[in-house]
């Protein structure tokens, strides 16, 4: 029996130690449509470290991995949109911390311009 007990506690011993957290969430237009290719940044502030994530077709992110920290943002852009920035935020151990992210859109900062001349074709030669 004594044995049995020991193999028990040894086992438990054995279990892999989580130190991260991770932020599930999604991205979306004004509409509530879903974006895609929106980059979401995690950023500690405390230590600078930050990891990307890049939502998928349904517009859903995972950013895994992250370590804890008592001040998690994240930065969220698309093409188009404006910077949105969430408030920081603890990241607890093994905690999902869900962050979606509404886009405003932004302001157009490309210009194309288009231009035609004529040709003058001499008819009379």
């Amino acid at each position: 029996m004594h044995i049995v007990l020991l193999g028990l506690l040894t086992a438990a011993f054995c279990l892999p130690q989580v130190n991260t957290g991770a932020i599930p969430g999604s991205v979306t237009d004004p509409s509530g449509g879903v974006i895609a290719g929106a980059r979401v940044t995690a950023l500690n502030d405390l230590t600078g470290f930050s990891r990307v994530g890049v939502t998928d077709a349904d517009g859903s992110l995972l950013i895994p991995l992250l370590p804890v920290s008592d001040s998690i943002r994240s930065p969220s852009r698309r093409a188009g949109s404006s910077r949105r920035c969430a408030a920081a935020l603890p990241l607890q151990v093994g905690q999902n911390l869900r962050a979606d992210f509404p886009l405003q859109l932004g302001n157009v900062t490309e210009r194309v311009e288009v231009g035609a001349a004529t040709t003058l074709v001499d008819t009379h030669s």
